[in-house]
């Protein structure tokens, strides 16, 4: 059985464009066909607009923040923000275009992503990887991984310690007669005589 939530939503999305032509046609009726067409366009416009600067701006706000040895939550859900409120404003229609013009607004963006990280929170639960509730990551240090925290190790955790060689690289093997390929291998054959 369905729950409620997702029959609400997959309704909300099959009347939504409904709303919006109903409000397009309202509004050329006040206004007139023309200036409606310039706000779409013009909107659609700011959209793209939106989407090409924010998403560059985005990666470079969250390298800073890798750089400073922290998670970049909060700049990866800003991103994300811009880019739904880019993908809003590209839609024609009143009702995306202010949802879009809306979620440009930092103040609106920092609650909906404190609510986005509440929801995160509460559904990571029992799948805790042990990453600070703060967005902080712990300084690297040798022998850690990179977001590691300083929780102690448990005692079923096994580390094992071990050197390689790469086979190319391997010395010839006197026992086994190998050369400097396989085991077993003779090394470098003459070249055949040709037949007189």
């Amino acid at each position: 059985m369905q729950s409620p939530f997702r029959l609400v939503a997959v309704l909300a999305f099959l009347a939504l464009p409904l709303f919006e032509i109903a409000l397009l046609i309202k509004l050329g009726q006040v206004i007139g066909f023309w200036p409606v067409i310039a706000i779409v366009l013009v909107t659609a416009l700011a959209g793209v607009f939106v989407i090409r600067t924010q998403g560059l701006a985005t990666m470079r706000r969250m390298s800073d923040a890798l750089a400073q040895d922290r998670a970049p939550h909060t700049e990866l859900a800003d991103g994300a923000l811009l880019l739904i409120a880019g993908m809003l404003l590209v839609l024609p229609g009143p009702m995306t275009d202010v949802a879009g013009v809306l979620l440009l607004l930092p103040p609106i963006r920092k609650m909906l992503a404190a609510l986005l990280f509440r929801h995160a929170t509460m559904a990571r639960g029992r799948f805790d990887d042990g990453t600070p509730d703060d967005g902080s990551v712990r300084s690297r240090q040798p022998g850690r991984e990179p977001f590691d925290t300083d929780r102690p190790r448990r005692h079923d955790d096994t580390v094992i310690d071990g050197e390689f060689e790469r086979l190319g690289e391997r010395t010839l093997d006197s026992r086994t007669g190998g050369g400097p390929g396989r085991p077993g291998d003779a090394g470098p054959r003459p070249p055949a005589k040709p037949p007189s």
